[in-house]
């Protein structure tokens, strides 16, 4: 009795437990996905489609004729598609959206960089003349060696600056320049040099713009640079464009281009913030880029709004609780409440929750400051990207809550037995996993260094360690191999290594590892015992889950085994004199029951010739009896026996 009320209070405290879990996660889904709009995708795909063609600039001078004929035209008003002007000039090429604030471009520029250029191209020609030279020993005189020496010396004129790839410490900070990059004179005063310097030949540091570093596809650039606001018209833009790139605003010395924009949707309240990178990289070629984001503006007043703050406000209430509770048995535990890998879990869901509501309050206080300082100056350099960096880290804040929660789920249904079978073939298998994953990561990178060197200088995929390493990632997990780059470098090895790869690593390791568990949960279903008590409080939950769906069936329940104080109080009670019958005694299982009819069966077999047995055997007792009383009679039978 003293262990079925444990198991009583056991299940109580977990069915209290996944209650109060399953009300946070409804509310983590309410703070995840109620404020996000269902229009969201089709602002992102308009915005990108109103601006494209951008993938097919490869230079400065498309660059050039992108921004004149495809973003100008569509990033401002623009006359009906029957030529009548519009008078709301507030919209962009589509009539539906609204220019938030003015597009401008930032330019990142390198240093000028000739130190090592005339040592490493004398070095590089006189080594090639040399070679040459072995093979014609003919050239290799006094006076062919001058002319050598000359042309050494005259290569390192030819070539007088690199420009290397963009980086911090390399990046061109010259506070004022004149159109055209010409360096200002030593004897110009301050005063004069404003008025002479238009804006885009200034630079501006990230303080000044207020912006922060940001990842582009082949670098990362930081927030300063040289800005060109093009206005809110398309006269303007035209106008800041023949300023800047007709004078030579793009040069050699230009590593990236970012242009930013936002357009605001009144409709469905959202606002597009749109990031789009030219970046000339050192090689000479110039790649694009595009990112473009999608939020809330600002909050409606509707039912659904009502909806959301009130789970949002549980939520909170709740993450402080855990908090709160997590706190304590801190103080209790101290380290030891890291010794539990639930506990480790338990404390990051609460720590990411936190800071998911911590980071939406942060993003949604710098979209309020970005709208008042575009209300306080429309003129004004003005952009959404600390909005955006808070949004990315709420987004990530979330994932990992979510996460974390799936996570406990399976310690709060720890006792289905799948689940316990689980866990234990994971601990049971921990070393074949080890040994699995080193002959996993041997096999993957033999791979990764394999097409490296093979396609390296031609396959995106493999331009890289780390872009190997992720892409090969990325085809376990069913993206398509780029075969037709792989076959145009290499017609036999690229499909070949292709093939390899797959069987190898898909079919082979990925097998392998399948028959590893499947091994484990055998063997962990086999050897039960392990995990006898966790089995044993799971079969309680589902004789509790049986009686309570079964409660009020009119079906004959049989009791096999009770513990002696039950036992006896049932049958003395005088309401159920057959105490067998008696719904206080557990149900027993179908294998117990099928071992009773057994034995049942046996009993019932043995005791039908039990009677006809017991009188046989009392009349060969008796008749013993007598013989041994009379030995005459005995003698005498015996001999009318013996006669003929």
């Amino acid at each position: 009795m003293r262990e079925r009320s444990k198991k009583e209070a056991q299940l109580t405290s977990m069915t209290r437990d996944i209650i109060l879990h399953l009300i946070f996660v409804f509310l983590l889904a309410i703070v995840s996905y109620g404020n996000k709009n269902g229009n969201r995708f089709l602002m992102t795909t308009e915005t990108r489609n109103r601006f494209n063609k951008f993938n097919l600039v490869k230079d400065a001078h498309i660059f050039e004729a992108w921004l004149r004929n495809e973003f100008i035209l569509n990033i401002y008003n623009q006359a009906w598609y029957n030529g009548l002007k519009e008078e709301n000039d507030v919209y962009i090429g589509n009539k539906m959206s609204v220019l938030v604030g003015m597009p401008w471009l930032r330019q990142l520029r390198i240093k000028k960089n000739s130190k090592l250029v005339g040592k490493i191209s004398l070095i590089l020609n006189c080594k090639m003349l040399v070679e040459i030279g072995k093979c014609h020993s003919d050239l290799i005189n006094s006076n062919n060696y001058k002319c050598m020496s000359k042309s050494c010396r005259s290569l390192s004129k030819m070539i007088a600056e690199c420009y290397y790839d963009y980086s911090p410490e390399n990046e061109d900070t010259t506070l004022l320049r004149l159109p055209g990059w010409i360096p200002l004179s030593l004897n110009t005063s301050w005063p004069n040099a404003l008025q002479i310097c238009p804006k885009p030949w200034r630079y501006q540091s990230a303080a000044e713009l207020r912006n922060d570093p940001i990842l582009a596809s082949y670098n990362s650039y930081e927030g300063g640079g040289y800005a060109a606001v093009m206005g809110y018209d398309e006269s303007t833009a035209q106008g800041v464009l023949n300023e800047t790139i007709t004078n030579g605003w793009l040069d050699r010395q230009t590593r990236a281009i970012i242009l930013e924009f936002a357009v605001f949707n009144a409709n469905t309240n959202l606002i597009s913030v749109a990031t789009y990178f030219y970046e000339a990289i050192a090689t000479g070629a110039a790649y694009t880029t595009r990112r473009i984001e999608t939020l809330e503006l600002y909050s409606t007043e509707s039912g659904a709004l009502m909806f959301f703050l009130i789970g949002q406000f549980l939520f909170m209430a709740m993450v402080l609780f855990y908090f709160i509770v997590m706190l304590v048995h801190l103080y209790q535990q101290r380290l030891g409440f890291f010794k539990s890998v639930w506990n480790i879990v338990d404390f990051f869901m609460i720590i990411f929750s936190v800071a998911s509501v911590a980071f939406y309050m942060i993003r949604a206080k710098s979209i309020l400051n970005t709208i008042k300082s575009i209300q306080a100056n429309p003129y004004e350099i003005v952009h959404f990207h600390t909005a955006l960096n808070w949004l990315n880290l709420e987004n990530a804040s979330i994932a990992m809550a979510v996460f974390m929660v799936t996570v406990k789920l399976l310690n709060l249904i720890r006792f289905n037995p799948h689940v316990i079978y689980l866990f234990s073939s994971f601990r049971q298998s921990v070393g074949y996993q080890l040994s699995y994953v080193l002959f996993f990561l041997i096999v993957f990178n033999a791979f990764v260094v394999t097409g490296m060197q093979f396609f390296g200088g031609v396959v995106l995929e493999y331009s890289s360690y780390l872009n190997a390493v992720m892409s090969q990632f990325e085809f376990l997990l069913g993206k398509a191999v780029p075969m037709d780059a792989l076959r145009s470098d290499k017609p036999f090895i690229g499909p070949t290594f292709a093939f390899l790869f797959c069987i190898s690593t898909t079919i082979f390791l990925m097998n392998m590892l399948v028959s590893v568990l499947n091994e484990s949960y055998g063997d962990a279903k086999t050897n039960a015992e392990e995990n006898a008590k966790e089995l044993e409080m799971a079969r309680f939950i589902e004789e509790r889950l049986m009686d309570i769906f079964h409660e009020g069936s009119n079906r004959t329940e049989f009791k096999l085994f009770c513990d002696e104080t039950t036992f006896a109080n049932m049958c003395l009670s005088e309401a159920e004199p057959f105490c067998l019958n008696s719904e206080s005694i557990i149900q027993c299982t179908e294998e117990r029951l099928l071992k009773v009819e057994k034995r049942l069966t046996v009993l019932t077999w043995r005791t039908e010739y039990m009677e006809a047995d017991y009188l046989k055997e009392e009349n060969d007792v008796i008749d013993l009896l007598l013989l041994m009383i009379n030995p005459l009679v005995r003698d005498s039978e015996k001999k009318a026996k013996d006669l003929p």
